[in-house]
Order: C-alpha cells, then sequence, then structure tokens
C-alpha cells in the first residue's frame, strides 16, 4: 500500500508498506496543481475575497512558492483537500457567481472550508456545499 502527503514547504512524503514495515522518503517536488484550473480557482477565491488585506495570505501568488505552501491550503495528492481561511479577514459575497464557479473548480476533492469569524464575508454559501 502506498500513501502520499505535502508535507511543509511542498515535500512530499510517500509511504510504502512491505508487509512489515512502513518505509517512508521524503524528497522536493512541485505538485502538478501548479498549473491546473484549481490554481486558478485558487487565485480567483484569494482575488474575490480581498486576498490582499488577509490577515494570513504567506505564499499566495507568488510566482516562487507553489500552492501546497499557500496558507490555508491543505492537499490530499494533487488536489485541494481543505480551505482553512477562518479569521482571516475576507471580505465579499460568497454567491458572487464567479466565486461560486471557483468553489465548484475546487468541490469534487473539497472536503472542509473553513472560514468562520470572517466579519466581511456576506451571502449564502453555494449549493455545491449542500449535503445531499
Amino acid at each position: 500500500m502506498e500513501e502520499r502527503q505535502s508535507g511543509k514547504g511542498g515535500n512530499i512524503i510517500d509511504k510504502a508498506f512491505d508487509g512489515t514495515h512502513e518505509v517512508s522518503s521524503t524528497k522536493k517536488r512541485k505538485l502538478s496543481v501548479s498549473r491546473s484550473p484549481q490554481r486558478d480557482a485558487l487565485k480567483t477565491i484569494y482575488a474575490s475575497l480581498g486576498g490582499p488585506e488577509w490577515t494570513r495570505q504567506d505564499n499566495w501568488l507568488f510566482n516562487d512558492h507553489e500552492c501546497c505552501e499557500w496558507q490555508g491550503i491543505n492537499f490530499k495528492g494533487d488536489n485541494v483537500k481543505m480551505l482553512e481561511l477562518s479569521q482571516n479577514n475576507l471580505r465579499g459575497r460568497l454567491d458572487d457567481p464567479i466565486l461560486v464557479d471557483a468553489f465548484a473548480k475546487l468541490g469534487p476533492t473539497l472536503q472542509q472550508l473553513w472560514i468562520s469569524e470572517n466579519a466581511a464575508i456576506t451571502g449564502n454559501l453555494p449549493a455545491i456545499f449542500a449535503n445531499e
């Protein structure tokens, strides 16, 4: 069984199980999400929710940082699994069609969205976040 995790600083941690032992190796690699609809969606979320004024925006949109290094993003493989943007001075309307489209691009793999305690966001969460 093999598992891949994104570690600190864009490190990829590969774990393999040979039946009795777990063997881990860490190597520096850029995730392929760097040139994908998900990266574009993250950029749209940043722009639409007042990113330049965020309290925590480490590495967002800096050319020398891949999005796996951006503050508040967690990956599973090459896909965004979680956005943690609570208490981050977000500003904007969650139901803005441009933002809804950006969330939809993350939708299939996005499991958690943390946006609490941001007084300047308004509107309803997009329907893609409704439990079925």
